[in-house]
């Protein structure tokens, strides 16, 4: 008499259970669909935001990305020669194009110089051929090529609290420096750039919507302005050697100040020198994988750590930043599977007990307790269905009241935040492998509650029931 339920009588007994516990069933497919659809609603509106904010930080680069990185040796923070990361630049697509190299006169000794806290970045020709207007070859043999931001130097412009940095910088401009290209920049001239120049200054500027409190703002006010272009000359060693000159008249000038004023003990023959690989990158999902931190850079595992900046917009400081807001988004899923699975276990108990004179007659007619979990587990992976159809809903109207709510500032407020001519169409949705995950976690809830309950469906607990009754 065993096993005389075949394949599709389970599927039919399983749609019977539906219909007649629709008020339970009902219970849980809304319980559920509410919980995992306002998930799936976050994960749209999260989606859209980086794809957006990625797409304008590549605006004034014909969609590509530039930036520095490097790997930095975890045990004395020092940082490896640039070709540790060339390798790991190519396996991401990504095209080297040369270095920028800063030298700091702030060795930890102080001199009286203008230019000692004022940190020199000089970066090759290869990797800024896509900024110059100029041919290098034409810079007078006097000057020094630099690329300037764009909309010319902040510091160009004399103020009442200029320092004496601000005066020696305007001079060099003026007697030293030779335009031959511009950088990008994102910064309000009149509110940022002339800040920027001063050093310690350390700016919050991001990309929050106006108007008081609003949840977007709690990503948005993780997104800093994340580029490394100076609003200082970056000086573009095209291989003539007046970088070179250039520098070793300055270390020539800051040796001579620290024989006046310093002991012999404490004197520095060179500045400290730090290089960075320069790269492109033209595809945002390159830059994302290349960017987050592996999981052993992520626990703390790894002997050396990736760094990567903007060299121009701040597409790698939103990939770090919603990466982290990632990781709590799924900390969030995994309390919220658990909450579901606990009522669904809860509701389905009841539904599963008061089925007993049921699953007797199952038993009756030869049904093995295999054969009746297949029933329910077929219930439940229905409810699972009708779950994932109505949360997938709930995430659509989530999504598209948000839109409708902050399309029109938010869309004015990335204008302004990136300086763009126009304005730019924002996306408050967008898919990624995240919803897979929503969706493989609202299944697995059917095998998780039946394990759970298994137990119900012996005869022996089926006969218990029946006797309590």
């Amino acid at each position: 008499m065993k096993n005389r339920l075949h394949f599709f009588d389970i599927l039919h007994l399983s749609w019977i259970n539906i219909s007649q516990h629709k008020a339970r069933s009902a219970i849980i497919v809304t319980t559920i669909s509410i919980l995992f659809g306002l998930l799936i609603g976050v994960s749209f509106v999260l989606n859209g935001l980086e794809t957006t904010l990625l797409d304008v930080s590549s605006a004034k680069t014909d969609g590509k990305f530039y930036v520095t990185t490097y790997h930095r040796q975890v045990n004395n923070n020092k940082i490896a020669p640039v070709d540790s990361v060339s390798e790991l630049l190519s396996t991401h697509h990504a095209t080297a194009l040369g270095t920028l190299t800063t030298y700091n006169f702030n060795t930890g000794i102080s001199v009286s110089l203008p230019f000692v806290n004022l940190p020199l970045e000089v970066i090759d020709l290869s990797a800024v051929t896509d900024f110059l207007t100029t041919d290098p070859s034409q810079v007078p043999v006097d000057k020094v090529p630099v690329l300037a931001p764009a909309g010319g130097f902040p510091v160009a412009n004399k103020s009442d609290q200029d320092t004496s940095q601000d005066q020696w910088l305007r001079e060099q401009i003026d007697t030293k420096y030779y335009i031959v290209g511009y950088l990008p920049i994102m910064a309000e001239p009149d509110n940022h750039i002339r800040e920027i120049t001063r050093p310690g200054y350390s700016d919050s500027f991001t990309p929050t919507i106006p108007g008081g409190f609003n949840l977007l703002n709690l990503v948005l006010g993780k997104i800093n302005y994340g580029t490394t272009a100076s609003m200082q000359p970056v000086l573009v060693d095209d291989g003539s050697g007046k970088v070179d000159t250039y520098i070793g008249e300055l270390t020539d000038v800051w040796i001579q100040a620290q024989s006046v004023e310093l002991e012999e003990a404490f004197r520095r023959d060179t500045p400290a020198r730090s290089e960075y690989a320069v790269a492109r990158f033209n595809s945002a999902q390159d830059l994302i994988d290349y960017t987050i931190p592996t999981t052993e850079e992520l626990f703390g595992n790894s002997s050396s750590q990736l760094v990567t900046s903007d060299l121009t917009g701040n597409a790698s400081d939103v990939t770090i930043a919603f990466h982290y807001i990632r990781l709590q988004y799924i900390a969030i899923i995994a309390v919220i599977l658990i909450t579901a699975v606990l009522i669904t276990i809860f509701t389905f108990s009841q539904l599963v007990d008061q089925d007993a004179p049921t699953i007797a007659l199952y038993h009756s007619m030869g049904a093995s307790t295999n054969n009746i979990s297949l029933i329910y587990l077929f219930y439940l992976l229905k409810l699972c269905i009708f779950t994932i159809i109505a949360s997938l809903v709930i995430g659509l109207i989530f999504s598209g009241a948000t839109a409708a709510l902050n399309a029109a500032p938010f869309a004015q407020r990335l204008q302004d935040f990136y300086l763009l001519s126009t304005t730019p169409h924002v996306s408050f949705i967008g898919i990624s492998q995240d919803l897979l995950f929503i969706i493989l976690a609202i299944i697995a809830t059917a095998p998780i509650v039946l394990a759970f309950t298994q137990k119900h469906f012996s005869a022996q607990y089926v006969a218990k029931r029946l006797k309590a009754r």
